[in-house]
């Protein structure tokens, strides 16, 4: 039977945040895949309903599974419906249902097809608190050799936290921020010139406050520059678990969680670090065990022929389209920390001259001052 390349998108670490998965599928098996959570901390919680595609056509972004009915359930009798905010993202209310240690979650989904899919019942397990959050500079190139943008100088981040209880795994997500300061009335582009030539004129972008007159070169309008200063969001690439087998401290642990560049990008000014950790049950801990060594190994997560369901969602519907993913339970606990360009051990240059708009730097940068900034 001739296979096709496939793919789903697990939105691992974060809202908005896509982590592409390379699966070996039967041609004709597309499968629908479920990636939810509900938490201890206020909602609104969101599940995310899409297909699997071929790997050509992952630049078209999800396709996403619209008009669905999803519903939460937890083993106390309560149960909330919810909203398709956008395309196959349904969240529940901001005042809706909280996630209570100790009770168990799971949800039911109805497609347009009417087809019924439905998750295990998911236990919400406590989660120590982080005691500490710290980093470690790491040295490992000539700074005067180095030219400061793809630097192997960094930071390494560690959390040191209680080892977690029997059948009770631990998973993080790091968030990273950075501010960054771009040129972009610098910006060119080339134009014909006269026989044939080919020259080079201003081309700033509006956001700039700048404008290009063949006239007059160069204007400054009266609006200040809109895209010169952003702040650039980073998550962690990989799944991050406890392994409570290296460096055990007593009743403590300490995990290496990142490692960030010491670039002169990075820290024009400061770093915000921001670590989530989740308490997660055996099945989900496996589930993204399995994923991590995909990901370490290069390998195929699922061998063929393919299991009907991976993760902890099932088909309730006979024949209905097979499932993957997860709608999991975690408690959170949350540390936060700034890194400022004054504790690398060496004079850092000034950023480089970005000729671009700073929102043009990645798909999660921002011209808006974070609060906390």
């Amino acid at each position: 039977m001739k296979l096709r390349r496939l793919f789903f998108l697990l939105f691992l670490f974060g809202d908005g945040c896509i982590q592409p998965l390379n699966i070996e599928l039967y041609s004709q098996q597309v499968s629908i895949v479920v990636d939810g959570m509900i938490t201890d901390q206020p909602g609104p919680y969101l599940v995310k309903l899409f297909k699997t595609k071929p790997l050509d056509s992952q630049l078209e972004g999800p396709d996403w599974i619209k008009g669905a009915a999803v519903t939460l359930f937890d083993d106390a009798g309560n149960m909330e419906d919810l909203t398709e905010y956008l395309p196959g993202n349904y969240q529940t209310s901001p005042t809706g249902m909280v996630g209570v240690i100790g009770r168990s979650y799971f949800i039911k989904i109805v497609t347009s097809g009417q087809s019924v899919y439905e998750s295990l019942p998911e236990v919400l397990m406590p989660v120590a608190d982080i005691e500490d959050l710290s980093f470690e500079f790491i040295l490992s190139e000539d700074p005067l050799k180095s030219d400061h943008l793809k630097t192997k100088n960094g930071f390494k981040l560690f959390v040191k936290t209680a080892v977690p209880r029997k059948n009770n795994g631990i998973r993080w997500r790091v968030t990273g921020m950075y501010e960054v300061k771009t040129a972009p009335e610098t910006k060119t582009t080339t134009r014909g010139g006269a026989a044939g030539s080919i020259i080079i004129v201003p081309d700033p972008p509006p956001c700039s406050g700048w404008s290009y007159n063949p006239r007059l070169g160069l204007v400054q309008g009266s609006k200040l520059c809109s895209c010169c200063n952003c702040w650039i969001t980073e998550f962690n690439d990989k799944p991050l678990l406890a392994d409570t087998k290296f460096n055990k401290e007593g009743d403590f642990f300490k995990m290496n969680v990142g490692f960030i560049p010491a670039s002169k990008r990075t820290f024009f000014n400061k770093y915000f670090i921001e670590v989530e950790q989740f308490s997660i049950s055996k099945n989900t801990s496996d589930f993204w065990d399995k994923l991590r060594q995909q990901q370490q190994t290069g390998s195929d997560l699922f061998q063929v022929p393919p299991p009907k369901t991976v993760g902890n969602i099932k088909s309730v519907t006979p024949g209905a389209t097979p499932v993957l993913g997860l709608f999991s339970a975690s408690s959170v606990k949350k540390k936060s920390m700034f890194i400022d360009k004054t504790s690398i051990p060496y004079q850092l240059p000034e950023i480089d001259v970005i000729p671009e708009s700073c929102l043009q730097l990645s798909k999660y940068s921002s011209n808006v001052k974070p609060l906390f900034w």
